[in-house]
């Protein structure tokens, strides 16, 4: 995130809430985001995150993207391998292969 934000590149977070996997309310989210933010040292980073709600996290990053003419997608991921990616699938690998826009992963 330093490294974009030294290129000039606005990095904004998402936040996606799903109607049945893990949903939070409101409050929720914001002590969830404000937690983050002062973990990792970055309350200045309030104004980048967006919360944002949709059934699926495929279409709500990509539907994100289209609507804020983002250039380019960038994400954690768990790198499963094997039968626990097999069954679990995989986000970042649903992005790659439906967006016309770069996505960058980075292992966690």
């Amino acid at each position: 995130m330093e490294l974009l934000s030294k290129l000039g590149k606005k990095v904004t977070l998402l936040h996606i809430n799903l109607p049945n996997a893990h949903f939070l309310s409101t409050d929720e989210i914001e002590d969830k985001v404000s937690k983050f933010l002062k973990e990792t040292n970055r309350e200045d980073w309030k104004d980048n995150v967006a919360l944002i709600s949709d059934y699926n996290v495929e279409e709500a990053i990509l539907g994100y993207a289209d609507k804020h003419n983002i250039d380019a997608i960038a994400m954690i991921t768990e790198g499963r391998t094997g039968l626990n990616h097999l069954f679990g699938g995989s986000i970042s690998e649903d992005l790659v292969n439906h967006s016309n826009l770069p996505v960058f992963t980075f292992k966690k």
